[in-house]
């Protein structure tokens, strides 16, 4: 799920649930999703959400659908005077699913029933606005829109189909620059699933340090150091030790020293690996050249048994003109003898020919 090496160097059949849970559970921090709202959602009702309004809802019977495919996450908060809703979709699959307006169909009618049968006599429900926070391997280029799936006649039967869209945060469309640029731990923790070695990994870990540090409230670095501590124990599978995390959260002001010290260790083991992986690699790379170069000394050898074939064919194919067109100069000589009363065998021997060649010109001449 994850692109980078470092992702990789682990076992890739425990990603996709750590993943899971670190996102699920990382979406539940009220300040990570205003974050995410902030720097992510590039729309227009942003601005006017009032995030001192924002709660966490009880999300239980909504996740029945997707509780194979996704991880949802519900908040409410105002938008101008009204109170709406923000469902998150996290979507960790590898692939692009084409049905997933559907699956927000179904998302929203539950939520919107379930929100229904507790209203008071005329109260409307609150809308829901649905966004998908994608994380997966391959580009994103379903649909968005709920319209686009339904092969709709003709405007008269337009107003029977539901019409909405969900806001797709694709991860893979923004950039590192723009995410380790952004003052946010989201944004920061995000950028890591960008990192292309670990040298690259450590220096985005150490530009999240530098944003916790920045911070004077200690309850608030403290968090966000447990989620960087969290990343690398659930996305990247390497398991902290609890006292060793305790000193790593203490050391924050010194600059996360001791975290690097840990980091350094955790993948030690990964770093053996990969380098033994490596001249593996380079091993089969000789190796395939050298067949490479075996296989294209045959290849002219075979062509030049090809050519010297083809130049002996061509001899021969000129021979045996040379030899039709002298035939055929002596033929009316040899008919000649033939008809004065030369035996087939004198006229074989004076003319130098086959008795089988002497008999195919008599017999053409009848």
């Amino acid at each position: 799920m994850v692109k980078n090496k470092i992702t990789k160097i682990s076992n890739k059949n425990k990603i996709t649930n750590p993943i899971d849970k670190f996102f699920g559970r990382l979406f539940l921090d009220k300040e990570i999703i205003i974050e995410f709202l902030t720097y992510l959602v590039e729309e227009d009702f942003v601005n006017d959400l009032d995030f001192s309004t924002l709660v966490k809802v009880d999300r239980r019977g909504l996740s029945q659908y997707n509780k194979d495919k996704t991880t949802d996450v519900l908040w409410k908060l105002k938008y101008k005077e009204q109170f709406v809703y923000i469902g998150i979709l996290i979507e960790i699959q590898s692939s692009n699913d084409n049905t997933m307006p559907i699956r927000f169909l179904d998302y929203i009618g539950l939520f919107y029933e379930n929100q229904y049968q507790s209203l008071k006599k005329d109260d409307k429900v609150i809308p829901i606005i649905p966004i998908l926070f994608y994380i997966g391997e391959q580009n994103w280029n379903a649909k968005v829109k709920f319209h686009d799936l339904v092969d709709i006649p003709n405007k008269e039967l337009e107003k029977f189909i539901p019409n909405f869209e969900y806001i797709p945060i694709i991860l893979n469309n923004i950039s590192k620059e723009k995410l380790v640029e952004a003052e946010s731990m989201l944004t920061r923790l995000l950028s890591l699933n960008k990192s292309e070695d670990l040298d690259d990994f450590r220096e985005l870990a150490r530009n999240i340090f530098n944003l916790i540090i920045t911070f004077t409230d200690k309850n608030r670095q403290k968090k966000y150091s447990e989620h960087l501590l969290k990343y690398v124990e659930q996305v990247l599978g390497k398991k902290i030790d609890q006292k060793e995390a305790k000193e790593i959260i203490e050391d924050i002001e010194e600059g996360g020293d001791m975290f690097f010290v840990t980091l350094e260790h955790l993948f030690e083991d990964d770093k053996k690996a990969l380098e033994e992986a490596q001249k593996g690699r380079e091993k089969e790379r000789k190796l395939a050249q050298k067949e490479r170069k075996l296989a294209e000394k045959e290849r002219k050898l075979t062509e030049k048994e090809r050519k010297l074939a083809e130049k002996e064919r061509i001899a021969k194919e000129k021979e045996k003109k040379a030899k039709e067109k002298a035939l055929m100069k002596i033929s009316k000589t040899v008919l000649k003898f033939y008809k004065k009363g030369f035996s087939i065998e004198e006229l074989s021997e004076d003319f130098d020919l086959s008795r089988k060649e002497v008999e195919k010109i008599i017999a053409e001449d009848k």
